[in-house]
């Protein structure tokens, strides 16, 4: 939950610096005003690292061009949970960050389908020697699409 106002937080954190001078700036749980970031600039031309779990945010119009600042493309990203995000109200959500992220097999516990992830790949496998067997008949033709997938993915890396 939201607890210091972003603007607030953005001032404690340059601590007397300039926003120049500032590579990594962490505004977790900071309140957005309307759901937009506030009080970020393009002053802030060195930030390589920008934070903003939990602010609340549900919209990107106020971010400043930040030349620096680079997405990841987190090629091994599998799951990601964005669960009491705001982001998850708009709508298309879904089908965007899948389309952002096309590595990602599961979005908040769901694939694109909307079938449930697995707990854990690790809670699958059994500790006999039947695990992988067992794996896949718990799971069944998911679980074979899943194996596929992976083996698919394997011969791409060795291109």
């Amino acid at each position: 939950m939201p607890t210091m106002d972003m603007k607030k937080r953005l001032s404690l954190e340059l601590r007397g610096r300039s926003p120049e001078q500032i590579k990594e700036l962490v505004l977790d749980d900071c309140c957005a005003p309307g759901g937009e970031i506030d009080g970020l600039s393009d002053d802030f031309k060195s930030l390589t690292s920008l934070q903003l779990s939990g602010a609340g945010l549900t919209s990107l119009a106020n971010l400043p061009r930040l030349p620096a600042l680079r997405r990841k493309k987190l090629p091994q990203l599998r799951s990601l949970d964005l669960i009491n995000c705001e982001v998850t109200s708009t709508p298309g959500y879904r089908s965007a960050v899948f389309d952002q992220l096309p590595q990602l097999l599961y979005l908040d516990g769901f694939d694109q389908e909307n079938e449930d992830a697995p707990e854990s790949e690790d809670d699958d496998l059994s500790e006999d020697d039947g695990g992988e067997e067992e794996a896949q008949a718990d799971s069944g033709s998911k679980g074979e699409k899943r194996k596929r997938k992976d083996e698919d993915e394997e011969g791409k890396d060795d291109e």
